[in-house]
């Protein structure tokens, strides 16, 4: 974290209530931690390989590489959305270093069946308010969020992904627009939808920027994968609304019943 760039200050009530239980950031240690794992963990080849195995009846999966997929989902989710939401809604930050961040095991109920939901734990909470976006703090807005983006996507996100693509056998591609989804997401379902007019505006250029400008070493990657799966949505068979079809297939439909294929998958949404 670039402290130099960010005022030590704390969430809103409000601020933190949505976070919470919209976004699931926890301040709480989960009671059964089971399937709770620090992401440091995750780096070690050894205890990766045993978490993903350890996951493998909770989702119901016939090998470690469809595991992979779905827990990248689930672990995606909770590095991108809120710390990115907190940026772009609030203009605020925290710690996303690797070793300040544990995943605490929960539950989320659904009509039929409980389905697993875990949390984000921060060893250090520690909040920063970053400058408004407008024009006179525009230069430094820019700095303060190349920096986000680099913790969260070169720092924390690219080493687990690569880790997890070599213990499982999947493509890191597959990983990444996983992930590239849930930001894809939470900007134009979520942040664009929930913002006045004026927040509007700063969060269309937050999602202009990692969609098209942000440099490929944001990313630790060759190039940015942001860019690599903005397509333009489309028309597709399983929805009525047009949508960004993926370029790789995230394997879903291969868990048990009910899951079936994405509205999205490319196996289903051929030209």
């Amino acid at each position: 974290m670039n402290r130099s760039l960010s005022n030590l200050t704390s969430w809103e009530s409000y601020e933190w209530e949505y976070l919470n239980q919209e976004l699931r950031l926890t301040d709480q240690i989960a009671e059964d931690d089971e399937y709770s794992v620090t992401s440091s963990a995750l780096l070690d080849p050894q205890q990766c390989a045993a978490y993903l195995d350890r996951l493998q009846p909770l989702y119901r999966s016939s090998s470690r590489a469809l595991t992979a997929s779905m827990f990248s989902k689930r672990y995606a989710f909770m590095m991108v959305c809120p710390i990115l939401y907190a940026m772009s809604m609030y203009r605020k930050t925290f710690s996303l270093n690797i070793d300040n961040c544990q995943l605490e095991s929960a539950y989320f109920q659904l009509p039929t069946r409980k389905t697993w939901m875990p949390n984000l734990l921060l060893r250090d909470p520690s909040v920063y308010e970053l400058q408004s976006a407008d024009v006179a703090n525009n230069e430094l807005y820019a700095q303060q969020r190349e920096d986000i983006v680099r913790r969260v996507f070169a720092e924390h996100l690219q080493p687990i992904l690569q880790n997890i693509s070599e213990v499982s056998s999947i493509s890191r591609t597959i990983l990444w627009e996983n992930i590239a989804i849930y930001v894809y997401v939470l900007y134009e379902n979520r942040l664009l939808k929930e913002a006045n007019e004026e927040q509007r505006q700063q969060i269309q250029q937050d999602l202009y920027y990692l969609t098209q400008e942000a440099p490929n070493d944001c990313f630790g990657e060759k190039r940015n994968p942001l860019t690599q799966f903005y397509t333009k949505k489309r028309v597709v068979p399983l929805s009525e609304q047009p949508q960004r079809v993926r370029k790789t297939c995230c394997a879903h439909y291969e868990l048990p019943a009910p899951s079936d294929y994405c509205p999205t998958c490319p196996k289903i949404c051929k030209s």
